[in-house]
């Protein structure tokens, strides 16, 4: 079979359509597998429609894979599954991979999934990842998909639905659901209007996990560790972000997360704050107009600094909701549980006003007009529209999450 295997290979191809083809490659002998490879000059190039499966590979296991593209931009566009598994032990799969060059759109498609338990390296739905060699990062831009898992069965050790390596990640939004979340590395990616699920997870499950990033991540349902198929979980998380030593801070806005994960001997985050490598100098990170859950577990909190070190900067108008098992609305230090909003309110290291503590009263997904989250927003940073592209404010005030109350 040889060294690579490709149900279609693409080089220096510009303008070129792959349309409603059924495309698949399989060698377990060989160490690389894609249903579809795109190098060299891609400018324009176009693909639509189709079913495509990378299926085995010794090393490498994608359905699509753009790599050396010279800058050329091109489209993976309203295909119905793009898929990638691998049963080799130690071998790597992605649904979907940019390498380097590779500006590539990842638009409306309806399935991109990857992984096997098997796996020993982390498994993607979509890679987009920085080339080692130049240092190019691909600059993915990820909208409208109805599924992204990182995972379709088993426990691989790592997953993800949408992963973005240092600065490969311009634009991600409106619509995706990542059955393993999403992870940020050092990009400035914009987030907007996704359902991100941690999903089935063996021992951790993060919706979204930030690390280093300057993301601007807003009008979006972050859960964590599914309830119903997580039941050795130990920890869970909504949202986890990790601060660097650097200037980058993420700016969480107008998001609804939840930390979910199981009623027993766990613990459980809307917002676990924490840092990279030493950490930064200040506070860091924007939190505002954030409806936040702190979850299930035994020990759950809305908002977590777990490092002395790991302070936000901005904690405004966010609603920090909580059942009878929260252990903290927020614990400061890492040891200080503060558990009223009055407190939380009077921090003085951050930049601490206007957040409340109260049932949002949803109803189908929106908030209703009784909701203590109705006009309770801060207009500062707030998103010119809504999770499903209602303009904000409907009155005078923007509400806090993701939905604007019309």
């Amino acid at each position: 079979m040889g060294a690579e295997t490709y149900g279609v290979r693409l080089e220096n191809s510009p303008s070129a359509v792959v349309d409603s083809n059924s495309a698949c490659s399989f060698g377990t002998s060989t160490s690389n597998a894609a249903a579809l490879r795109l190098s060299g000059d891609t400018a324009g190039a176009v693909v639509r429609g189709n079913y495509l499966f990378g299926l085995g590979g010794s090393q490498n296991a994608v359905g699509v894979w753009a790599e050396a593209c010279a800058g050329g931009a091109s489209w993976i566009v309203n295909n119905f599954q793009i898929a990638a598994t691998t049963t080799v032990a130690g071998a790597r799969a992605d649904g979907i991979r940019a390498v380097g060059d590779c500006p590539v759109t990842i638009d409306h498609n309806v399935r991109i999934t990857s992984g096997v338990e098997s796996a020993a390296a982390p498994t993607n739905g979509v890679f987009c990842a920085r080339d080692v060699g130049s240092g190019a990062a691909s600059r993915c831009t990820i909208l409208g998909n109805t599924l992204i898992e990182g995972s379709s069965a088993g426990f691989p050790p790592t997953s993800a639905g949408v992963r973005c390596d240092d600065g490969a990640c311009a634009r991600s939004g409106r619509g995706g659901q990542s059955a393993l979340g999403v992870v940020l590395g050092r990009t400035d990616t914009y987030l907007d209007a996704n359902v991100i699920r941690a999903g089935c997870a063996a021992v951790e499950g993060v919706g979204l996990l930030s690390s280093d990033s300057q993301a601007r991540v807003q009008n979006n349902q972050i859960f964590g560790a599914d309830s119903t198929c997580s039941p050795t979980v130990t920890t869970s998380y909504a949202t986890r972000v990790l601060l660097g030593a650097g200037p980058n801070e993420i700016d969480l806005h107008s998001n609804d997360l939840f930390a979910e994960g199981v009623a027993g001997a766990c613990v459980s985050r809307g917002i676990g704050l924490d840092i990279t490598g030493p950490g930064p100098s200040g506070p860091r990170g924007i939190l505002r107009n954030n409806i936040v859950f702190g979850g299930n577990c035994n020990q759950s909190f809305d908002v977590d600094e777990m490092n002395v070190a790991a302070d936000p900067r901005v904690l405004q108008n966010n609603d920090l909701w909580h059942n009878a098992a929260l252990t903290a609305l927020y614990r400061d230090e890492a040891i200080t549980n503060l558990n009223t909003i009055a407190a939380v309110n009077a921090l003085v290291d951050i930049t601490a006003s206007g957040n409340i503590s109260g049932d949002p009263l949803y109803a189908g997904g929106h908030i209703t007009a009784a909701s203590p989250c109705r006009n309770a927003g801060t207009s500062a940073g707030g998103p010119a529209r809504d999770f499903e592209g209602d303009l904000r404010p409907n009155e005078s005030v923007w509400d806090i999450g993701r939905d604007e109350f019309y």
